[in-house]
C-alpha cells in the first residue's frame, strides 16, 4: 500500500502541473502554496492533512491533527488534492515545529516508507 500512495501523490502532483499548463491563459483562481502532512495510526492506517501554508510560520500541531481537516486514506487525498487550485504547490512536511506544545497523545508526522 505504502508503494501505491507515493505513486498516487506523484500522479496527482503531475496532473496538476500538467492542468495549470493547459489553463495558463485563463484567468483563474491563482495557484496556491499547501503543506501536506501524514502519519500512521496504530492500527497502521494512513491519515493526511493538506493545509494551506503559511509565509514562513510553520502549522500547528493543532491544525495538522484537527479532525476538521483529516483525511483518513488515499481516496479522501486524491479527492483533497483534485480540489486545489491548478497549478499549487503541495509541499510534503516530515516534521512539526509546535513551541510551547505538549506532544501527548499525537502521533509523529511521517513518510510512508519507500518501498
Amino acid at each position: 500500500m505504502r508503494p501505491t500512495i507515493l505513486l498516487v501523490i506523484s500522479c496527482l502532483g503531475l496532473a496538476l502541473v500538467a492542468s495549470a499548463q493547459e489553463s495558463s491563459n485563463s484567468k483563474g483562481p491563482s495557484p496556491a502554496a499547501y503543506e501536506l502532512y501524514s502519519w500512521q495510526t496504530p492500527n497502521g492506517r494512513w491519515r493526511f492533512s493538506i493545509l494551506p501554508s503559511p509565509s514562513g510560520v510553520n502549522v500547528s500541531a493543532e491544525q495538522v491533527f484537527n479532525k476538521k481537516f483529516c483525511l483518513a486514506g488515499v481516496a479522501e487525498l486524491k479527492r483533497r488534492i483534485s480540489e486545489l487550485t491548478a497549478g499549487s504547490t503541495i509541499y510534503w512536511i516530515d516534521h512539526i515545529v509546535d513551541a510551547g506544545q505538549t506532544a501527548t497523545a499525537r502521533p509523529s508526522v511521517a513518510y510512508p516508507a519507500p518501498e
